[in-house]
């Protein structure tokens, strides 16, 4: 029962979130956007601080907030799930690496409370396979002589080595916990499956190593990516796509290709939220 009304509250809270950001959706992405802190640069102060302690988030978490801080517990969640959606989006590779997550919310007398739980789909081996496949694929395709040749190498490794993971899509009316692979990048790197919030977050991860300024964009339908080329301009990217047979026009989107725009910015409301309750 306690499940179901963290469930019901945090999807209320993201709701009623929405309008706040839509407001400022049509500005464009600078050119010298810090691509490690987008999302963060977005939240409040308060929520900022909660960022800092999910980024740092220890095997015995439990973030404490003095309810004078926030008017109700439901404002707490709302701000603690933009929080931890905002670093996981800036930081997957945190994500991937977590053991544990905030799992359930809760009030004391003087305090709102976010604990910690344990990632059933965690394993130290996991994490060893992960970057090790990370490190194999950037010493492939480092060597490219810019940007596009270095994207291209990154979409033909998706479509040869990887899959959609259909499975899951089919499975997302069970339990967060039962899709935690197929959900982040841990799916992409250790066992060459994940759905597209996956491959977004192994895109991000595989371009920060490479350099690339890369950004996760989408909604709650879908996740993909954004990258500047040498040129200063963003282009869409969504490996994903990949995934399933190479498709050169997944690569990179224009501003006039597919509805992707190339001049829009991206703000956590329009995210692809990840509830980990």
């Amino acid at each position: 029962m306690k499940l179901k009304k963290s469930l019901l509250i945090l999807f209320s809270c993201v709701l009623l979130l929405i309008p706040l950001f839509h407001a400022h959706a049509q500005e464009a992405i600078r050119s010298d956007t810090n691509t490690d802190s987008y999302f963060y640069n977005q939240l409040s102060s308060a929520e900022q601080a909660l960022y800092n302690r999910f980024r740092n988030m220890p095997a015995d978490l439990c973030i404490r907030v003095a309810k004078e801080e926030y008017s109700s517990l439901d404002a707490f969640i709302a701000a603690a799930v933009r929080a931890y959606s905002a670093m996981v989006a800036d930081h997957p590779r945190v994500r991937m690496m977590y053991e544990r997550y905030p799992g359930s919310y809760f009030e004391t007398e003087d305090a709102y409370c976010v604990s910690a739980e344990k990632c059933i789909s965690f394993s130290a081996y996991q994490m060893e396979k992960c970057e090790f496949k990370i490190n194999d694929i950037v010493n492939r395709v480092i060597s490219q002589r810019d940007r596009y040749s270095q994207v291209r190498a990154l979409a033909v490794i998706m479509w040869m080595e990887t899959r959609y993971d259909t499975a899951a899509v089919v499975a997302a009316g069970v339990s967060q916990r039962t899709l935690d692979l197929a959900d982040c990048a841990t799916g992409v790197f250790s066992y060459g499956s994940a759905v597209c919030a996956g491959f977004a977050d192994a895109t991000k991860i595989l371009c920060d190593e490479l350099g690339i300024p890369c950004l996760i964009v989408g909604n709650a339908g879908h996740a993909w990516n954004y990258i500047q080329m040498e040129n200063g301009r963003w282009y869409a990217l969504d490996l994903s796509a990949n995934a399933s047979g190479y498709e050169e026009n997944h690569i990179l989107y224009g501003s006039k290709d597919y509805g992707y725009a190339n001049e829009t910015s991206y703000h956590l409301s329009e995210l692809y939220i990840k509830f980990i309750v």
